[in-house]
């Protein structure tokens, strides 16, 4: 591996790269304070807020492992010193976002020189996509920090003749792949590499003090790990159903699994099948990929090649949420990220220019950045595709396209006219052929009305019924849904307004009647206005579509026994008052 050698001129363009991320990080950041799921956490954003509050509170439950690990450590930390201020813990995340830009450039400069490493540290410093999550509570953006900082420590250690250096990358590592185990590939395969490669006592060192790092930080987390989900592997176990929803049969049904009932129904089904415990309930979705690759090969494979074009597909893709929808809050997000037809802006350009720069001087590319190109794509495609999960290729991309940019100024400052027309259409070609004009499957969901139905349903569990009514009614006008009018009754009975309340749970039926919880709910609200016959019809149906359900059971059998004690009521009034008017004909009768 061929790496420039910096001149000993001092060179403050990183530390410039820095200061423009922070900066532009700071105008989203205040321009999205009001976007609805920055305003009131939803989504992973709350449940990483949870997890990292019950670690202050030094109650951490089994599920601190269900996501990323060093995530809510984090933020458990940034609370701990602010007094729990979600506005510092952004603010610092900022930040984090300034030091990915900063160490993309000097990483570029290492490998490149310095107008690579700059023109890479800028794309990362405006990259839109990046910076809203790097300032959501998410691992991803911050994750993307480790790209840079893992090549560096590679490069580093392979050539340290001290200790600290093979030690920091193991503890590098270990934090990496606890922030996203995306990067686990490429640790082991890029730690095997540059032990191979290096000579005698050097060796040893990378070898024996990269593993003394990685124990450092990986045991204590096992240990944690064991002594909260009882498996002594502190990776997500979540990862289990994260790749049966890439890998199954019909993958377009579970990329759309909404957040909320349907959701919880796919989540629980281990634990209806048996799997309680955490290691079991991976176990039992990592089965059920190993039996469909095995049993449908061929099926397995097409996945495989439909995410591959969704990888390098120029849009961004969604998950829970939609990245576009950010665009109306925020002006810089709305210049940095867009989409015309079925082409979408950076990544539309960045590819085609990375392809272009490691075609032209791909004998300057290092084989560790081809390395982790590889093995981050692969990990992601294995699994499924969003933009969230894609950040973390984008540093080492950049440097590619900074290539690229490279070969373009260099055609035109040499007036290589023919050079420079085919390689612009080398990349205008490239871009049409990443860019699918049909949507996606996930593509098709109307995630404004979604947002705004669970950030009504956070404000109700916040008790903050106002707000709440207004968020469900905005998106109600977006869009109808039994979710949301099912959590409109539950703000209209909170607030006392039970006709109201009735009205939405009528709605909600209407348009889901195979809800049994729905039902359920329907039920409750006929029982609690006395209209027991109507409500024992509604629990009867609930139960018919989930005959387990033990709270269906219980209500339908409380409400047939007061139908029994009203007409036993009933009776008693009836068989009283014949025979106190019997009394009274007879007495007017008797002489």
């Amino acid at each position: 591996m061929n790496l420039s050698t910096a001149p000993a001129k001092r060179d403050f363009w990183p530390l410039l790269i820095f200061a423009v991320a922070v900066v532009l990080r700071l105008i989203a950041l205040f321009e999205l304070l009001d976007a609805p799921s920055f305003e009131t956490l939803v989504l992973d954003a709350r449940s990483y807020d949870q997890r990292a509050r019950q670690l202050l509170a030094g109650a951490p439950e089994a599920d601190l492992f269900w996501q990323p690990v060093l995530y809510p450590c984090f933020l458990a930390i940034v609370y701990a010193v602010s007094g729990g201020s979600v506005l510092l813990a952004r603010l610092l995340q900022a930040c984090i976002g300034g030091l990915t830009a900063w160490a993309t450039c000097r990483l570029g400069t290492l490998y490149f020189g310095r107008t690579t490493g700059r023109i890479a540290g800028l794309i990362v410093a405006g990259w839109a996509p990046l910076m809203l999550y790097e300032l959501d509570l998410v691992s991803d953006g911050i994750a993307t920090i480790w790209t840079p900082v893992l090549l560096l420590l590679l490069a580093k250690a392979a050539t340290a003749n001290n200790w600290r250096s093979p030690v920091a990358l193991g503890v590098g590592a270990a934090l990496g792949v606890l922030t996203r185990p995306t990067y686990l590939f490429f640790v082991v395969l890029g730690w095997l590499w540059q032990v191979a490669r290096t000579p005698g006592a050097q060796r040893r060192r990378l070898a024996l003090g990269a593993m003394a790092g990685w124990a450092l930080i990986w045991l204590p987390a096992a240990g944690a790990s064991l002594k909260l989900s009882y498996r002594f592997n502190p990776l997500p176990f979540s990862g289990g159903l994260n790749l049966y929803i890439g890998n199954n049969p019909d993958p377009c049904t579970t990329l759309n699994v909404r957040p909320g009932r349907d959701w919880k129904e796919l989540e629980t089904e281990p634990v209806r099948a048996g799997a309680v415990l955490p290691k079991e309930r991976d176990a039992y979705f990592q089965e059920r990929v190993k039996d469909y690759a095995l049993s449908e090969p061929i099926s397995f494979g097409t996945g495989l090649l439909s995410k591959t074009i969704r990888f390098v597909n120029s849009r961004e893709l969604p998950r829970n949420e939609d990245p576009y929808s950010f665009r109306s809050h925020s002006r810089l997000l709305a210049v940095g990220m867009w989409k015309v037809g079925g082409w979408g802006f950076p990544f539309g350009l960045l590819l085609p220019l990375a392809i272009l720069g490691a075609w032209v001087r791909r004998r300057e590319v290092p084989a560790l950045l081809w390395l982790f190109l590889a093995t981050y794509a692969a990990n992601v495609i294995l699994v499924f595709v969003s933009s969230r999960y894609r950040l973390a290729w984008i540093p080492a991309a950049a440097l590619l396209a900074a290539l690229g940019g490279e070969v373009l100024w260099t055609h035109a400052r040499r007036r290589a006219w023919p050079a420079l027309v085919g390689s612009i259409a080398g990349v205008v070609l490239l871009a049409f052929a990443f860019s699918r004009p049909a949507e996606f499957c996930e593509e098709g969901v109307n995630f404004d009305a979604e947002i705004l139905r669970l950030v009504g349903h956070a404000q109700w569990s916040d008790r903050r019924f106002e707000a709440a009514e207004e968020s469900l009614l905005r998106s109600r006008g977006l869009e109808l849904s039994a979710e949301t009018s099912d959590y409109l009754a539950r703000v209209y009975l909170d607030t006392g307004r039970p006709l109201e309340a009735l009205e939405m749970l009528r709605e909600a039926v209407a348009l889901n009647p195979n809800s049994a919880e729905i039902l359920n709910n329907l039920g409750l609200l006929l029982g609690m206005r006395g209209e027991y016959a109507e409500a024992e019809r509604v629990f009867a149906e609930a139960l018919a579509l989930d005959p387990a359900n033990e709270a269906i059971q219980r209500n339908l059998a409380l409400t047939q026994r007061r139908l029994k004690q009203l007409d036993r009521h009933d009776n008693n009034e009836s068989v009283s008052g014949t025979a106190s008017e019997r009394r009274a004909v007879e007495s007017r009768a008797a002489p």
